[in-house]
Order: C-alpha cells, then sequence, then structure tokens
C-alpha cells in the first residue's frame, strides 16, 4: 500500500508545482492499483483523472480492466466510457 499512497501524493504535488498531471501520470498510478489489486482506489484515480481534463487513452482502459476485472458494474461503466 505504501507505493500506491506515496504515487497518490505524487499528483496534488505536482499542481501545487504547476505540473499538470497527464495520462501517463494518472496509468501509473492505476498500474500500480491494479498490481496490488485495488480495485476501488483504481477508480477514484480513474475518477479523479476526468475531474483534472485528463482524457484517457487506451492504456488507461486496459489499466482499468486488469484492476476491475472481477468487478462486473466497473467493467460496465469502463465500456460505455469507452465508446
Amino acid at each position: 500500500a505504501k507505493g500506491v499512497a506515496e504515487a497518490e501524493k505524487l499528483l496534488p504535488q505536482m499542481r501545487k508545482q504547476g505540473i499538470a498531471p497527464d495520462t501517463v501520470s494518472y496509468n501509473s498510478l492505476l498500474d500500480e492499483c491494479g498490481r496490488r489489486g485495488y480495485g476501488v482506489k483504481a477508480a477514484l484515480v480513474f475518477n479523479d483523472m476526468q475531474a483534472h481534463g485528463v482524457q484517457p487513452d487506451r492504456t488507461s482502459y486496459l489499466l482499468g480492466i486488469r484492476a476491475w476485472g472481477s468487478s462486473w458494474p466497473c467493467l460496465t461503466y469502463l465500456y460505455e466510457e469507452a465508446k
């Protein structure tokens, strides 16, 4: 959990320094959430990504699928978002 918590702190720190996190920044965090099985955390990261105007790419959706693989409602949400 330490890796996810530390990575999660980086996004606000980047914004404070005038650096806008991009898709790669968010995908790194989504990847870490997926590796650790943190599906709910990945969903929050995905929502935060969109709330800050960062457009998910193909990799974002693939990482989301991996993180939420056992959650049918989350997979349905991803499908609708990807259309």
